[in-house]
C-alpha cells in the first residue's frame, strides 16, 4: 500500500477548495476517450487528497439536523463568461480552445468572483451564523457548498448575490458502465487515427470515479516519462502514465479504514475499470483462470487523471454527493483534462 503524500491533502474543515467550479461538461467515457478532437478545455485546482471532515448528508434526514445546499451566486462562471464585466475581457483560450487560467483575463475576472465569494461570506455570517462552507468554485461553475440548518434554503436565496439554491442531500451518484470496447467500433477509430499506436496520443483523459489502481498491469508506464508541469495532486499515487490523483471525502462521514482508505486508492475497482477501457497500455496480456487474453484501452496512448470520488465511508454509503462531485470536475479542469469521463449517475432530482 502506498503513503500519503501530505502535501497532496486538502482538508475542507482547515483549508478551502482553490476557487473552481463546474460548468458542466459530461463527456461520455468510451467514445470521447477516443474522440480526441472536440474536448472541453477547463482546468482545475491543485493538491491531491481532499479529506473532508464535516457533514454526512444521511444526517440531514434527522429531525433538527442540518442539510447541505448548494448556492449559485449571480455571475457567470470563467468558463462561460464571455465579458461585459467591468470592461474585463473574456478568458484567453489556447489554439484548442482551451481555457487558459494564467491569462491576464482570467486572473483579473477570477479576483472579481473573489469579491463576490467575499461579500457572500460576509453575508453569510451575518444572516446565517452556523452555516459551514465545505466548498467554493469559481471556474465550471460559481458558487458553494455549503451545511446549513433545515429549511436555510429560503435564507439563502434572499442574500444579495445569490441566484439559485438548492439541496443535495436527495441525490445521490452511483458507479455506471454499460459498454465495452467492442461495442463502440474502437478498431475503426484506430484506423481513422493511423493505427492504435497513436490512438490516444498526447490526450488527457480525468476519470472521476473510485480512483485508479496505478499498479495494474494496464497503466504500466514503461519508459514513459512525465509531461511538463506533472505530476500533480497526491504524487505517491501517480505515474507518467497516471499523471494526477486527487480524492474527495464527504464531511462527517469519513472513510471506512478497515475496507478503504483515505487516499486516492481505488478499493472498489469500478474506475480502474473504466480507466482501463479508455487508455489501458495496447496489448496487456492477463491470465483469466489459465486462459490468456490480450487486451487494449480504447486510447491506449492517453494519459490518466484520476479523481476518486466514491468510497466506502464508515455510514456504509458508497455513492457520492454534488459538492465532491463539483470539486472533482473544479480540478479536473485546472489540471488541464481534455476529456473528463463520467460514468456513473443519478436520479433525476432537482430543488
Amino acid at each position: 500500500m502506498r503513503e500519503a503524500a501530505r502535501d497532496g491533502i486538502r482538508d475542507g474543515g482547515l483549508r478551502p477548495v482553490p476557487a473552481v467550479a463546474l460548468a458542466v461538461v459530461f463527456a461520455l467515457a468510451l467514445a470521447l476517450a477516443f474522440a480526441l478532437a472536440s474536448v472541453v478545455g477547463l482546468r482545475a485546482a491543485p493538491s491531491g487528497l481532499t479529506a473532508h471532515r464535516g457533514a454526512h448528508q444521511g444526517s440531514s434526514h434527522q429531525p433538527g439536523a442540518a442539510r447541505r445546499y448548494i448556492v449559485k451566486l449571480s455571475r457567470p462562471s470563467l468558463a462561460l463568461y464571455e465579458g461585459g464585466a467591468r470592461g474585463i475581457l473574456p478568458p484567453g483560450r489556447d489554439a484548442r480552445g482551451k481555457l487558459r487560467l494564467d491569462s491576464p483575463e482570467a486572473r483579473a475576472y477570477l479576483a472579481m468572483l473573489d469579491r463576490e465569494h467575499l461579500a457572500f461570506r460576509l453575508a453569510l455570517a451575518r444572516t446565517l451564523p452556523s452555516a459551514v462552507i465545505h466548498w467554493s468554485y469559481r471556474v465550471v461553475f460559481n458558487g458553494v457548498a455549503l451545511r446549513a440548518p433545515l429549511g436555510a434554503a429560503r435564507v439563502l436565496r434572499r442574500i444579495p448575490g445569490v441566484r439559485a439554491v438548492w439541496s443535495t442531500d436527495r441525490r445521490v451518484f452511483l458507479p455506471v458502465m454499460d459498454v465495452s470496447l467492442p461495442l463502440i467500433g474502437a478498431p475503426a477509430y484506430w484506423e481513422a487515427a493511423g493505427g492504435a499506436g497513436l490512438a490516444g496520443l498526447g490526450q488527457k483523459v480525468a476519470v472521476i470515479d473510485t480512483g485508479i489502481d496505478v499498479d495494474n498491469p494496464m497503466f504500466d508506464p514503461g519508459s514513459a516519462s512525465y509531461p511538463a508541469g506533472f505530476p500533480k495532486g497526491a504524487t505517491a499515487y501517480t505515474t507518467p502514465k497516471v499523471i494526477s490523483a486527487r480524492a474527495y471525502f464527504r464531511p462527517d462521514d469519513p472513510v471506512d479504514t478497515d475496507r478503504d482508505t483515505p487516499t486516492p486508492e481505488d478499493h472498489l475497482g469500478h474506475g480502474s475499470h473504466v480507466a482501463g477501457t479508455i487508455a489501458g497500455v495496447e496489448g496487456t496480456v492477463f491470465d483469466l483462470g489459465g486462459y490468456q487474453s490480450q487486451v487494449s484501452g480504447v486510447a491506449p496512448h492517453a494519459l490518466l487523471l484520476s479523481y476518486k470520488v466514491f468510497y466506502r465511508a464508515e455510514s456504509g454509503m458508497e455513492g457520492a454527493s454534488e459538492p465532491e462531485l463539483m470539486a472533482a470536475f473544479e480540478d479536473a479542469v485546472s489540471d488541464g483534462a481534455d476529456v473528463i469521463s463520467n460514468s456513473w449517475g443519478g436520479p433525476d432530482i432537482f430543488g
